[in-house]
């Protein structure tokens, strides 16, 4: 095992300068559907279509502030979980909570400070 200090000590302290420009039409990621169509496959997601569906699922739909908290019940590897809730809760600035399990209890108990 390598001690991590060790590895640290001699990296750049600063965020690494950006070589490319990121355009609203290039790929943000790729999600891997369940199958429910046919086989598994991998959809393509451009970073315009995340603010798309951020803003619509949290302005629109859901009138998101920064003052939210949103809980996750839904898991992040999910498309509506990672492309619709955490994407509604960054955009407007909002807080996010998640839990290991579902749990209805856990609804509405957390308050932002």
């Amino acid at each position: 095992m390598k001690d991590i200090n060790l590895i640290l000590k001699d990296q750049p302290v600063l965020n690494p300068e950006k070589k490319i420009t990121i355009n609203a039409g290039d790929i943000l990621e790729y999600i891997y559907t369940s199958g429910t169509t046919g086989f598994p496959k991998a959809t393509i997601l451009i970073h315009q279509k995340w603010m798309q569906l951020g803003y619509g699922a949290g302005g629109f739909c859901l009138n998101s502030t920064s003052q939210d908290v949103q809980y996750f019940c839904l898991p992040l590897y999910h498309n509506s979980g990672i492309n619709i809730a955490w994407a509604s809760t960054l955009i407007h600035g909002g807080t996010f909570s998640i839990k290991k399990i579902f749990s209805f209890f856990f609804l509405g108990r957390h308050k932002k400070i």
